[in-house]
């Protein structure tokens, strides 16, 4: 009996105070929220340096593979394009 005596009385003490009582100021982050915020920003950030080093690795792989050709195919030492193919010291 007295528990739903003072459920009553806590719901017409709510029902009475104005919506600004007990509303949340606009502008104004919960505890939570600035939580969130914070997590989804770490998160972000913690995408972002994922990105950056994948990049950083794929540019590193493909400068490996460019060395790794290099030295299996070296690249052919031309001559001068006035001798004529076949021309012995020009």
């Amino acid at each position: 009996m007295r528990t739903a005596i003072l459920s009553a009385v806590c719901a017409a003490v709510l029902v009475a105070l104005p919506p600004v009582a007990w509303a949340q100021v606009p502008g104004e982050t919960t505890r939570s929220e600035r939580q969130i915020n914070e997590l989804n920003r770490s998160m972000s950030r913690q995408q972002q340096n994922l990105q950056q080093n994948q990049q950083f690795q794929f540019e590193i792989d493909q400068l490996r593979q460019q060395q790794q050709r290099n030295q299996q195919f070296p690249p052919s030492i031309r001559s001068s394009p006035t001798c004529p193919p076949g021309s012995i010291g020009c």
